[in-house]
């Protein structure tokens, strides 16, 4: 389907991270968009104009809905969900979503990891690349670790404070 031609995102907040990972933003034309995913459904709403709650947009404003998701589905990070409305025909401003981390790494060569303050380190397996909380990138509530060390391409290994989060990360 490709129906949200003209449908312009100019802005993008992170309203939940999972159960439902939602977000609300504006559009070019002054209006408001909201975006939930839960349970296997991703669901798309939008307003002409700006509601009473800034974040959120009751189910009567449903313009796209997608069951296709297994129903234990509910997470997707940021890019993931920018990619999704992109296939839909939905286009971003150029300054919505920062377009490399840490001095040139594009998001696809990156993991957007639900730890937050939980975070401790990513280190190279072979050389010195360290990469600590106080240098961190983040994104929407994720924390974002370059998939691959940035200065000689070899696996870093991620360490936190709840090592149960990082099960299974990554895009």
């Amino acid at each position: 389907m490709n129906g949200f031609q003209g449908f312009n995102v100019t802005s993008i907040e992170r309203t939940c991270i999972a159960c439902p990972a939602s977000w609300f933003g504006h559009t070019e034309d002054g209006g408001s968009w909201y975006v939930r995913f839960r349970g296997g459904v991703f669901s798309l709403r939008y307003s002409d104009n700006r509601p009473e709650n800034k974040d959120y947009l009751p189910r009567e404003y449903e313009v796209y809905d997608d069951k296709k998701y297994d129903d234990f589905d509910g997470h997707m990070n940021t890019y993931e969900l920018k990619k999704k409305l992109e296939d839909l025909g939905v286009e971003f401003a150029s300054d919505v979503l920062p377009n490399t981390f840490y001095d040139g790494i594009a998001p696809s060569d990156c993991e957007f990891l639900l730890v937050g303050d939980w975070f401790k380190r990513a280190t190279c397996t072979n050389c010195d690349y360290n990469l600590n909380p106080d240098t961190v990138e983040t994104i929407q509530y994720e924390t974002v670790v370059p998939e691959n060390c940035p200065a000689c391409g070899s696996n870093t290994e991620v360490e936190t404070e709840k090592p149960e989060r990082i099960k299974n990360w990554g895009n």
